[in-house]
């Protein structure tokens, strides 16, 4: 038997001497499925992320933890420490993505393009699954933290937890998965772990647990002006309304001069990490997106104008663009105050803005109640009327009443008659049976059955708003909707609303604005204001849940259901307003319709002429 020598040596030979950041210079190729920067890595177009690779190689670090916002390269640093690992020193890696899909997304999007782009992974994959990469001396492992076999399996010298505040508070009963798969690396004396998120909510942030137990590094740009050393923060940066993209400054906080965004890149190579709190074996880092060489001071300064209407999406930004977690507000509305937006319109005669009709069913045992809601330009909203059918759902004839009353028209000022473009039907409690067998074969009149998610928190970004569905059961099509997120959401709108009425200075109306008919009564805004936004402690942990405060909460029910309904199907409602607009005017300068007009001014005239 021949053997090869030079691999016997090879294999037995110490690593060589390069820092992950060396290593990244000298081997990484950026893919297109994952960089815009196709080609070599460079570490000085993301200065800020050299230090912490290099941590890597530092034998006293045992724990790495990133929390930072979008657009700064965390993934690409994860994925550097992978393929340094898999070429310059193989070992058991295990990457934990949040959920399943994501951890496939991370493989198809990120690791396969980096083995395949990068010359030096050429022929080295001895096993190369979906979910396992083997390599002379090791392997990478994908794991995500819903599944308890993809954490317990085998032990684990480089740990990657990637965006863990997307995690599962536990794991099938068996604990925090952040704990449950750093269990996997207690064997090895030369461990790393290394934790990287964006952070959520305040109080529940893993990301925000994890950094305070580091040194807490944040990185300091050099001000050209005084040439003093300051971290960028959204406080210092200057701009106006009018024009933010073009308008924003940084000013320093220790000369108070004004930066333009022209010289972040010199500011950025001159910076460096400074620690707030004594080293003890873990290093922490925070940074921003202000600090982004691919987003200019301007671009946040706008999206920070676009997030700030409401809470849902003010919580985003900060989560994403300044890497922090947010603390909502617990929300709750006074039924005394939402009959402020009270107004003179009834069901008879909509008013104009009206575009479209979309109704939210919730089903009892003995009736339906159905809420006709009308949406405007920009989301703006108008609640129609209440009808409750009385009967036993599960009766043809109850079924028959409902389908009487979808089938209706309403008329709109100036317009016509206006038909209902969608309605989502309750298909919880015991009449579900029945639902399923009355929303079958309507599709085309966009009559469908939902049911609502599990979860009762919501800031879950695990579960999505709205996802198709479908009952094997009943062998019929449904929407499952995230009943606890599109509450949050009506009452953000709500809110709004309220604060515009209060406001002299505004003019009521416009987009995200809500419009209640003479009709309603303190009976409907009770039901409507039903409930409000509490928070429990688990696990040492904030988790937020809905609590009833008035019994009857049909309104706020069907109001979810049809706002549910609106973002299924999402009508182009600027398209709808200009056929409207023509299809009027086609009326109006019609023929037959001037004739008339002049018939009528002719006789006018003869009669005055006496």
């Amino acid at each position: 038997m021949l053997f090869d020598l030079d691999r016997v040596y090879r294999g037995w030979a110490p690593p060589p001497d390069l820092k992950v950041s060396e290593w990244a210079a000298e081997f990484r190729r950026l893919s297109p499925e994952g960089s815009a920067e196709v080609g070599r890595w460079r570490n000085e177009r993301t200065p800020y992320v050299v230090e912490i690779m290099d941590c890597v190689n530092d034998p006293t670090i045992e724990r790495i933890v990133l929390k930072t916002s979008a657009q700064i390269g965390k993934t690409e640093f994860a994925n550097n420490v992978v393929g340094y690992y898999a070429h310059q020193d193989p070992c058991s890696m295990l990457m934990v993505q949040p959920t399943e899909s994501m951890a496939k997304s991370w493989v198809g999007e990120r690791a396969n393009p980096m083995f395949r782009d990068c010359p030096c992974f050429e022929g080295m994959l001895t096993e190369d699954n979906l979910m396992h990469k083997a390599f002379p001396g090791g392997f990478l492992a994908v794991g995500y933290a819903k599944s308890a076999a993809s954490l317990a399996s085998r032990p684990i010298r480089v740990l990657l937890l990637d965006e863990v505040d997307r995690y599962d508070l536990k794991v099938k009963d068996e604990g925090d998965p952040v704990n449950q798969a750093i269990t996997r690396t207690k064997t090895f004396h030369n461990k790393k772990i290394i934790a990287v998120s964006t952070p959520k909510l305040k109080g529940s942030s893993r990301i925000d647990a994890l950094y305070s137990e580091t040194d807490q590094r944040i990185y300091l740009v050099l001000c050209p002006k005084c040439g003093d050393h300051s971290p960028l923060k959204w406080e210092d940066i200057k701009f106006d309304p009018g024009s933010p993209k073009d308008s924003a400054v940084w000013v320093c906080p220790k000369c108070t001069k004004e930066i333009e965004h022209r010289h972040k890149r010199e500011m950025l190579r001159a910076g460096r990490w400074e620690a707030q709190q004594p080293f003890n074996g873990f290093a922490g880092f925070h940074i921003n997106e202000l600090y982004s060489p691919w987003v200019t001071w301007g671009e946040v300064a706008a999206s920070y104008l676009s997030a700030k209407r409401t809470d849902e999406t003010l919580q985003t930004w900060h989560n994403l663009s300044m890497g922090e977690s947010y603390e909502p507000k617990t929300e709750r509305v006074d039924s005394s105050t939402l009959s402020g937006l009270k107004e003179g319109y009834t069901s008879r005669l909509l008013p104009k803005g009206v575009l479209w009709l979309v109704a939210g069913v919730d089903t009892q045992a003995d009736r339906f109640e159905v809420d006709v809601w009308g949406y405007g330009l920009g989301e703006e909203l108008w609640h129609i009327e209440t009808e409750i059918i009385l009967g036993d759902p599960k009766n043809k004839s109850t079924q028959d009443s409902l389908d009487k009353y979808l089938l209706n028209k309403w008329p709109v000022d100036g317009y016509g008659d206006l038909e209902l473009g969608a309605a989502f039907v309750d298909s919880g409690g015991n009449r579900t049976k029945s639902v399923y067998d009355y929303v079958r074969g309507k599709a085309g009149r966009k009559i469908f059955a939902i049911k609502g998610a599990s979860s009762e928190d919501p800031f879950d970004r695990n579960v999505e708003v709205l996802k198709q569905g479908y009952s094997k059961k009943y062998r019929c099509s449904l929407v499952i909707v995230h009943v606890s997120k599109l509450k949050y959401q009506i009452y953000s709108q709500f809110k709004k609303a309220i604060s515009v009425c209060n406001n002299d200075s505004l003019d009521s109306g416009g987009a995200g604005y809500v419009h209640f008919s003479s009709a309603s009564d303190s009976e409907f805004f009770q039901s409507l204001s039903s409930e409000k936004l509490s928070r429990k402690t688990v696990n040492g942990r904030h988790r937020y849940f809905w609590e009833k405060e008035y019994e009857r909460n049909e309104r706020l029910d069907n109001v979810v259901y049809a706002r549910a309904a609106f973002m299924q199907f999402k009508p182009d409602l600027k398209k709808i307003e200009q056929m409207r607009e023509e299809r009027v005017n086609k009326v109006v300068n019609s023929p037959e319709k001037k004739k008339k007009t002049a018939t009528r001014s002719k006789r006018k005239n003869w009669a005055t002429s006496f």
